[in-house]
């Protein structure tokens, strides 16, 4: 697993963890729990967030790095081509 992915799910992870006992804990007052379920959906939703936009940032990061790479295999390919042509190969 990537270590982009590994800190998706672990920052996902630990604000789910850390909000979940506050929540537990002000339950039993509803309007509490009810403002505090919202503060904890935000904060979900924006860890969220912010790991989607730097995975979309990683993944064109990731896509640019194939590309380069197939373009250099291109021309890898194309030189023992050459090569071989120049030496007398099929």
């Amino acid at each position: 697993m990537s270590p982009e992915i590994l800190a998706l799910v672990s920052g996902v992870a630990s604000a789910a963890i850390m909000a979940g006992p506050s929540y537990l804990a002000l339950s039993r007052a509803r309007g509490a729990a009810r403002a505090e379920g919202e503060a904890t959906r935000e904060t979900i939703h924006d860890a969220i967030g912010r790991s989607t936009e730097l995975l979309t940032v990683q993944m064109a990061e990731v896509q640019r790095d194939v590309r380069r790479l197939e373009d250099w295999q291109t021309s890898h390919t194309a030189e023992h081509l050459l090569i071989r042509r120049e030496n007398g190969g099929s």
